[in-house]
C-alpha cells in the first residue's frame, strides 16, 4: 500500500515523486534515490467535458477513459479551426478504471490502461500512448499505452498536441519518456486511482495541465 505523500514511484530507476518533503522522502534521498517535489497528482481533465482533441480514423478516435465518464462523451473537435469546438460522440470501447481503496488488499487495483475509443474526432494516425495524469506543478506527466502498442518507449522522445483551456490555444509538446512507475492520481469526485504509467519529468517545461487529458501521444 502507498504512503500518502508519494504520488509516483519508479523502483527500477530509484526515482520518487512526492507532494512535499517528509521524513520518508528524506530517508529515501539519503539512500541514493532521486526525490522530486511536484505536488498532487491528478487526472488532467479540468472537467469531464474539457479534454484535448482525439485523433484517429475510420470511426476510431482515441482519448482517455476518464474523459468519457459522462454519457454521451464530449470531445474537442479542432479540424480546420484555431480553437476546438466541444461536440458529442459515442463510446466504441474503453478501459474500465478501478478506483483505489481498502478493497485493493483483496484485488488488483492497478490500472494499466486509460484509453477510450469514440466514433468521432480529428483525422490523424492512432496514437501509441494517451496522456492520463499530471502533477500540480505541471512538470510531471504520466502516459498510458493503447492496447495495440507493445514496444518500450523509455528513453525515446514523444510528441503530442494538447488544448490549453487557460491560454485558449493549442500547445505542441515534445519531451522524453524517462521511466515507468506506479502512480496515484486523484480523479473526478476526488476519487483516487492507481496507475502503472510511462512518465516524463521536465522542470523546465509544462507537460500537463487540466484539460491535457486524452492528448494523443506519438513515439518518435
Amino acid at each position: 500500500m502507498r504512503r500518502k505523500n508519494v504520488v509516483l514511484i519508479d523502483e527500477e530507476n530509484k526515482r520518487l515523486f512526492v507532494r512535499e518533503m517528509d521524513c520518508f522522502a528524506l530517508r529515501m534521498q539519503a539512500e541514493g534515490w532521486s526525490v522530486h517535489v511536484v505536488g498532487e497528482l491528478r487526472l488532467m481533465t479540468g472537467t469531464v467535458v474539457r479534454c484535448s482533441p482525439p485523433f484517429g480514423k475510420g470511426g476510431r478516435y482515441y482519448t482517455a477513459a476518464h474523459c468519457v465518464m459522462d454519457s454521451p462523451p464530449f470531445f474537442a473537435d479542432c479540424n480546420g479551426r484555431d480553437y476546438p469546438v466541444i461536440k458529442r460522440g459515442n463510446v466504441v470501447e474503453k478501459s474500465n478504471l478501478v478506483p483505489y481503496g481498502w478493497w485493493c488488499w483483496f484485488q488488483d487495483c492497478v490500472n494499466k490502461y486509460d484509453y477510450a475509443v469514440i466514433d468521432v474526432g480529428n483525422k490523424g494516425d492512432p496514437p501509441q500512448l494517451v496522456l492520463s495524469l499530471g502533477s500540480a506543478d505541471g512538470h510531471l506527466a504520466g502516459y498510458a499505452p493503447v492496447p495495440d502498442y507493445k514496444d518500450n518507449p523509455i528513453g525515446r522522445q514523444v510528441t503530442y498536441t494538447s488544448y490549453d483551456y487557460f491560454d485558449l490555444a493549442l500547445k505542441k509538446i515534445t519531451t522524453k519518456i524517462i521511466g515507468r512507475g506506479r502512480a496515484w492520481a486523484t480523479g473526478p469526485n476526488n476519487q483516487l486511482y492507481q496507475f502503472e504509467v510511462y512518465y516524463a519529468y521536465d522542470p523546465e517545461q509544462i507537460l500537463a495541465k487540466p484539460g491535457y487529458s486524452g492528448s494523443n501521444v506519438y513515439v518518435l
